[in-house]
């Protein structure tokens, strides 16, 4: 099943880099007197509203790359959280050992 994608948005004319550019989150109310200003040094000049439409490729899977991206996330974690333990467990023993022997100084 081929699945139809729609984005609306604006079609700007960018003054910091001269293009005119699709933006997505803005819509005609976003603009004031036809201009939209993101910094002193960049406006966005609105032109017209417009809307793409295009099928989504097929078999286009954009939740398995980033759930892996997630898992490699939670290993490295997971990984970190180890090692600190790890150390946290070897000073609560060498205090443990400074406690029942004060002599061991």
């Amino acid at each position: 099943m081929i699945r139809t994608i729609t984005i609306s948005g604006v079609i700007v004319f960018d003054t910091q880099e001269r293009k005119h550019t699709f933006v997505h989150y803005l819509t005609p109310k976003s603009f004031q007197d036809g201009v939209f200003t993101l910094t002193k040094d960049c406006q966005y000049i609105f032109v017209c509203e417009h809307t793409i439409t295009a099928a989504e490729p097929e078999g286009l899977d954009l939740v398995t790359p980033q759930l892996k991206a997630l898992d490699e996330q939670e290993k490295a974690a997971g990984a970190a959280y180890a090692a600190v333990k790890t150390q946290i467990e070897a000073r609560r023993q060498s205090l443990l050992a400074l406690e029942c022997d004060p002599q061991v100084l």
